[in-house]
Order: structure tokens, then sequence, then C-alpha cells
């Protein structure tokens, strides 16, 4: 809410031109902003006491208004940053288990290589063992062939 101490009808003299009225007038305006006197006029009278105290008044109203907002903004801006801590924390467990998860992963798959390398190796030297046995046993047999003949 905005409180304006304004001069009764000036918005229409500043339109006419003509001279600024003689008695203060408060007007309301939407938003709470601080409050906002005219400039003072060289002949422009004194306020009496009850209009000091009344604009006072307004002015402790606007002032307890922006306290009011204020507390609201730095409440709502707790919560967020509250939110936002929590998730901070969730973020950062989900990525610890994850690391943990690639770690373990790759344990995993190096024992994983490991026995794979073990066993193809063993199928190598077997099918080596293998494939020298069965030349010996051609060896044989062509020399059998051999004899034979001769």
């Amino acid at each position: 809410m905005v409180v304006q101490v304004i001069e009764p009808g000036m918005r229409a003299a500043q339109r006419n031109g003509g001279p600024p009225p003689e008695h203060p007038v408060l007007e309301l305006v939407g938003g709470v902003q601080r409050l906002r006197t005219a400039p003072p006029a060289e002949d422009a009278p004194e306020l009496s006491p009850d209009e000091t105290m009344r604009a006072l008044r307004l002015l402790a109203v606007d002032s307890l208004l922006d306290v009011v907002n204020l507390r609201e903004t730095v409440a709502a801006q707790q919560e967020r940053i509250t939110v936002l801590e929590r998730e901070l924390l969730q973020w950062q467990q989900r990525a610890r288990m994850e690391s943990d998860t690639r770690r373990t992963e790759s344990v995993a798959a190096h024992r994983r290589e490991r026995d794979l390398i073990s066993v193809v190796h063993h199928q190598m030297l077997t099918t080596q063992a293998m494939s020298d046995e069965l030349d010996r046993k051609r060896r044989r047999i062509w020399r059998r062939r051999r004899f034979r003949r001769s």
C-alpha cells in the first residue's frame, strides 16, 4: 500500500496549470512502498499537529507492512534454502552410491576379464596340446604306410 500525502486537486491543478490546493489529503495507491510527500511549496501552510500525527501513524503502518513483507520474504527464502539443502544432500548421497556402484562394477568386470583370459589361455593350451598329439599320430600313420610299401 502506498500512502502519499498530496494536496487536494493537485493532479487536476497540474493538468490545468492552476495553483495547488491549500489542505493536504491522503491518497492510497496499491503496492507497498515508502511514504512520499509532495514537494513543499514555499507558500504552503504548515501541517497541524493532528495532520502530522496522522501522517506519522500512516508512516508507522507503512513501516509495519514493510516489516511483515520482509519477514514473509525471509521466511520464504529460508524455506527454499532448507529445501535446496535437502535436495543437495540427496544428490550427494546418490552420487556416492553411483560412485560405489561403478567401483564395484569395475572390480567385477576386471575379475570377469581375468577369468575369461584364463579360460581362453587354458583352451589355447589344450588346443595346442591336442594339435601336437594329432600331428604325432599322423606321423606314425605315415611312417607305418611307408614301411608297408617298402
